[in-house]
């Protein structure tokens, strides 16, 4: 999951179709997250602090900006202690994450964040996440995920992570050529290949006939730290999914190259069809040669592979959003179940290119029922 940021940001107003006591707000411009809110709380304009999914909001702040149960004692969000952000349905209309108000500093760009002990000035666009005292929800890493790390070095791993589409509505032009990929529910895999001359062997590194390979979690690639391949782990998922591929992938390989996917089944709460323990890898992005694979690179790199695929391409052409919603609002995953919800979709442009804001161009796209699904799990 991403790190939770609870940024100061400008808030639009609409009329909520079903209920005359609440309104529907959207965050950070017409299309971002929407939320439902009071009527009358907000006007189109106003600027807010926006707390988002799987946050944990302390008691203090839940009973100072009424989002607490005084007969239960417990807050009116989500959780056993009723404090963690999480979507709902109200009346009818979808809503993920709450807000606080803030008070307008004369017609500066300056605003008042108050708490029950202290009133803080902020400005436009501040992350104040630390001084909310929010954190983010984290859920217990299965025995089966975890295991013994050694340190390979940040070098040999990889930081990734994809935004939501909320947080950047503006970054895809109609009609720019994009791909369109399944987004997987469950847990990503990094195999990491270093040439038998590369500096940055480790003697944890696994030996294969033509240099040295790593894999890693999520997590732990951010941090530089690697699985050991010895008896602890054993039944760990990581390495026993993915170790009868990487002689195939290596002898692939030339130069330090990071391949990243998502292995799935019986994993999380969406089982993709699989039976007890079976669990599937598929590619979402490849990195070599110091940059990512286009879309056409990816292809032709997984094509000689045979035992090696991509995760499913759903969509290749312009960027319109009335072709582009349907693949992942209230969509089944059919490839797999028919029955089974798809989480959303990962849509990237064709050709490699940056945003200014964003970065590396690739956003994700989720589904509301998704979301809104009962006992989910959500494990990076």
């Amino acid at each position: 999951m991403s790190e939770i940021k609870c940024n100061v940001q400008q808030i639009f107003i609409k009329p909520h179709p079903n209920a005359d006591a609440l309104e529907l707000a959207n965050i950070g411009s017409t299309e971002g997250w929407q939320c439902v809110v009071k009527k009358g709380q907000y006007k189109t304009g106003d600027y807010v602090v926006y707390i988002p999914e799987n946050a944990v909001v302390p008691e203090d702040i839940l009973k100072y900006y009424n989002f607490w149960n005084n007969e239960k004692n417990k807050g009116l969000l989500s959780g056993s202690l009723g404090d963690r952000v999480k979507a709902v349905k109200l009346r009818g209309e979808f809503s993920l994450g709450i807000t606080i108000p803030l008070e307008q500093v004369d017609t500066t760009n300056c605003f008042i964040l108050k708490t029950p002990t202290t009133n803080y000035a902020v400005v436009k666009y501040e992350n104040v996440t630390k001084l909310l005292g929010i954190t983010k929800y984290e859920p217990k890493i299965p025995v089966n995920l975890a295991g013994e790390v050694f340190n390979a070095g940040s070098h040999v791993t990889i930081k990734y992570d994809i935004e939501n589409s909320k947080n950047y509505p503006n970054v895809f032009n109609e009609g720019e050529l994009v791909q369109v990929t399944s987004k997987l529910h469950g847990t990503f895999c990094g195999i990491s290949f270093l040439p038998k001359e590369s500096l940055f062997v480790h003697e944890e590194m696994i030996r294969v006939e033509n240099g040295y390979i790593s894999v890693f979690s999520k997590g732990l690639g951010a941090k530089g730290l690697c699985f050991k391949d010895n008896e602890a782990n054993t039944n760990n998922l990581y390495l026993k999914t993915v170790k009868p591929l990487i002689d195939e992938i290596s002898k692939h390989c030339t130069e330090h190259t990071i391949i990243m996917g998502e292995i799935f089944g019986d994993v999380q709460d969406l089982k993709y069809g699989a039976k007890q323990n079976e669990t599937m890898f598929r590619v979402f992005d490849v990195w070599s040669r110091d940059r990512f694979l286009s879309h056409t690179e990816l292809n032709e790199w997984l094509s000689t592979l045979p035992n090696v695929t991509r995760v499913p391409v759903l969509y290749e052409g312009p960027f319109q959003w009335d072709i582009i919603e349907p693949l992942f609002q209230h969509a089944k995953e059919t490839e797999f179940d028919p029955k089974q919800i798809r989480e959303g979709v990962v849509i990237k442009p064709q050709v490699e290119r940056e945003d200014s804001s964003l970065g590396r161009v690739v956003l994700k796209f989720i589904n509301e029922d998704y979301y809104l699904r009962k006992n989910g799990s959500e494990l990076n």
